[in-house]
């Protein structure tokens, strides 16, 4: 971080020797080139005329700053620990009534009512929770929704944890 008196004293060493440019231009009788303001010759005079200041700062004072180049924009949206918290979870699909996460890494989770066999698998999409609309109905055990793997090719499969129940061969496909 440039303190501004250093910043004062760069601004003014980067001045004077544009005034020294200048005065020797009229030191030698001259005319001055008023055409200068855009022409190549005052892109020469300015960078001869750049000063660079540098200042070591402690390690305590290492925070970015907005125009470090070197920082990288925050990531958009709540953390990963914000996305899973229960309230989030259940409040995304409108549905309050489960109150266990069994799963969630901040991109899919999977959810559930204590002591049933409701459970729900969604997906981050971005700004809330969504639930993937099923591609038809297993009809092995008990009966329940099922996915293409296909379906998703534009947001990557779930992860083995979801135990996501796929469709097979037998099940009925919407």
């Amino acid at each position: 971080m440039i303190r501004p008196t250093l910043a004062i004293v760069a601004v003014s060493a980067a001045c004077a020797l544009v005034a020294c440019g200048e005065q020797e231009t009229q030191a030698t009788g001259e005319a001055p080139d008023t055409t200068a303001a855009v022409g190549p010759s005052t892109s020469t005079v300015v960078s001869t005329s750049v000063v660079t200041v540098t200042e070591n700062a402690p390690a305590e004072n290492t925070e970015p700053t907005v125009s470090d180049p070197t920082t990288t924009a925050a990531p958009a949206g709540p953390s990963v620990e914000e996305r899973c918290e229960l309230g989030r979870l259940t409040s995304d699909i409108d549905t309050p009534e489960l109150d266990v996460v069994s799963y969630c890494d901040g991109e899919w989770a999977k959810i559930g009512k204590n002591q049933t066999d409701w459970i729900v698998r969604i997906h981050w999409d971005g700004s809330r929770w969504v639930q993937p609309e099923f591609d038809g109905e297993k009809r092995m055990g008990m009966t329940q929704g099922c996915y293409l793997r296909e379906s998703f090719a534009d947001i990557g499969l779930p992860p083995a944890e979801l135990t996501t129940p796929y469709c097979e061969a037998g099940d009925v496909i919407y």
